[in-house]
């Protein structure tokens, strides 16, 4: 996965000077380490993902699944200003239009 994030670079950095911003909309299978991950290995969550949160932060939501089993379980948190999403089952997320979203990196 560090590759893959890594080969993303030059590209989020073309995005932020072209167009202010470096990253809309980040969706993966696996959850960021320390963020609705599990200890078992198939939901372990990946360090790759957590450092592209941290440095290339989402404007609008940034998704994933784990299994949800308790109604008490926290299905949304926020890393910095991204608005991280569990959506396992299914989950409908309304996205704005990105024109009216205020570019604040």
């Amino acid at each position: 996965m560090w590759l893959n994030v890594v080969l993303m670079v030059p590209t989020l950095l073309r995005n932020r000077a072209l167009h202010g911003r470096y990253l809309d909309i980040f969706v993966t299978h696996a959850p960021a380490t320390g963020v609705h991950d599990r200890e078992d290995l198939p939901h372990r969550g990946i360090e790759a993902f957590r450092w592209l949160v941290n440095v290339f932060s989402a404007r609008l939501p940034f998704s994933w699944h784990v299994h949800v089993y308790r109604p008490d379980e926290i299905t949304e948190t926020l890393i910095g200003r991204t608005r991280v999403i569990n959506t396992y089952g299914f989950r409908e997320t309304q996205i704005p239009d990105y024109r009216q979203i205020k570019t604040g990196l």
